[in-house]
């Protein structure tokens, strides 16, 4: 999809033989007049001037009505229109970022994929100097949105962990330093270790950074890289869609795609991410219910389930994120639990944090994108359902104890010193079976606008936390 925009006045806008659609307000006229009827084969509204006219309420939410206008624009069969919306330019930006986020994309793996004829998009603004800069802006950030998505919506027999490293190598190209761990250099993550036991493409710690302030605060981003989740043997059951566990690596895409984007924009803070990847696969070898491990941290694991494998590899990974680097600010990307589906339905990501300054910024920035995050609780009588008489913990908490997102929050928390932290799981919002407000069927990408527009603000907390 290309994007343009126009600096002229209304009665100059009229490109010859390009269809004009006016997006205008209940009961607000124009003085634009163009007689397209003869090239339009999708039957808009009409106004007696003969322009297309979409009619939406002053009331209604600029991002559903860029929704509805997707919609229509999706149904034109012509290559070009000129797009005229009766909003102040900031709100047309965030018309132009919904459209792209939901415009339909090819399929790679359909051999008759068809998509939307319409390429071109001319957007008729005010202000065209300010808006193309800020334009410029959100097409990088939009742009790794569908980086994250293409990542995820990968089949799993095409991206494994070894795929995963060698798509992040090619993040050197940007300037970010890329090391991977494994075999022997992670034999002491005894959890990371034990979830990828049993698959013939090891685990991995992938570590990408982009450390531009020596000396000055690090912003920590984790993500949960499961690359395919049977389950272990603690199998998944058919009901449970098994064949979307590709997309159990979705924390990983994200914060891979927001350290892109922050080369990208050149984004003048340290950033460092951590990828633990692995497949939780079924072997002679495979870790077993009943088995204990031990951490990174020292700390010894039960293992009561093996399909509670996410928070087993994110504990190595804040273990190893804060003895190496010590950030001020850590967050971290899970598809974590099922259970934030039951909490949460497939609107907001679920936050659980120890900081009320992270958790407000997250808040704020979640409302700002549409990438909204909902505060849940931790303490101590979640805490105390992880109590193993074996081991130092028990990955699950005991059956009928509910509550299985936050004590899985609960779990991670016991491995976290950093005094901002943040974990976000969003196994209800990461890939979606159906169309949802922010993305078409597949993966959202949610997580990556969320962090890039809270940049600025995460930097400003993590000197506030160093002192």
């Amino acid at each position: 999809m290309n994007f343009q925009e126009l600096n002229c006045k209304a009665s100059e806008l009229i490109m010859d033989k390009i269809p004009l659609i006016v997006c205008a307000q209940e009961n607000n006229s124009s003085d634009m007049i163009v007689d397209v009827r003869s090239l339009v084969s999708y039957q808009f509204n009409y106004n007696e001037a003969g322009e297309i006219i979409i009619p939406f309420p002053m009331k209604k939410n600029h991002r559903e009505f860029a929704v509805q206008l997707t919609e229509y624009l999706n149904k034109v069969e012509f290559e070009k229109v000129q797009l005229y919306i009766d909003l102040e330019d900031e709100h047309i930006l965030e018309v132009i970022e919904v459209i792209a986020l939901m415009y339909p994309q090819s399929n790679l793996y359909k051999t008759n994929s068809v998509t939307a004829k319409l390429k071109e998009i001319y957007f008729i603004v005010k202000d065209k100097q300010t808006i193309s800069s800020k334009l410029v802006h959100m097409n990088q950030v939009v742009q790794n949105v569908f980086y994250a998505r293409n990542l995820i919506n990968r089949p799993a027999n095409e991206f494994r962990p070894s795929d995963f490293v060698a798509e992040a190598s090619k993040l050197e190209a940007l300037g970010i330093n890329c090391k991977v761990l494994q075999g022997n250099a992670i034999a002491e993550m005894g959890c990371l270790s034990a979830v990828g036991q049993a698959s013939s493409d090891k685990a991995k710690l992938i570590i990408l950074e982009r450390i531009v302030r020596p000396g000055e605060p690090i912003v920590g981003l984790i993500g949960k890289g499961i690359t395919f989740d049977t389950g272990g043997l603690s199998i998944k059951t058919p009901s449970s869609h098994m064949e979307t566990m590709k997309a159990d690596m979705a924390g990983g895409a994200t914060v891979m795609a927001i350290i892109k984007a922050a080369a990208e924009i050149q984004f003048e803070h340290n950033l460092v991410v951590i990828v633990p990847c692995a497949e939780n696969m079924i072997s002679g070898d495979a870790i077993r219910p009943g088995d204990v491990v031990k951490s990174l941290s020292g700390q010894t694991v039960e293992i009561l389930n093996t399909d509670a494998e996410g928070r087993l590899v994110l504990c190595d990974a804040i273990t190893y994120m804060e003895n190496k680097y010590k950030p001020a600010v850590l967050i971290d990307f899970a598809t974590l639990t099922g259970a934030m589906s039951v909490a949460l339905g497939k609107v907001y990501m679920g936050l659980f944090s120890n900081s009320d300054a992270l958790a407000r910024i997250l808040k704020v920035s979640g409302e700002s994108t549409n990438e909204r995050v909902w505060r849940m609780p931790l303490g101590r009588e979640y805490d105390a359902l992880l109590e193993s008489k074996v081991a130092d913990m028990k990955n699950i908490a005991s059956p009928g104890s509910g509550a299985g997102s936050i004590t899985a929050a609960q779990f991670l928390a016991r491995f976290v010193k950093t005094k901002a932290w943040a974990h976000i799981d969003f196994a209800n919002t990461a890939y979606l079976e159906e169309a949802g407000p922010r993305s078409r069927f597949g993966a959202t990408g949610d997580g990556v606008r969320l962090v890039l527009h809270a940049l600025p603000d995460l930097v400003e907390l993590a000197y506030q936390v160093n002192g």
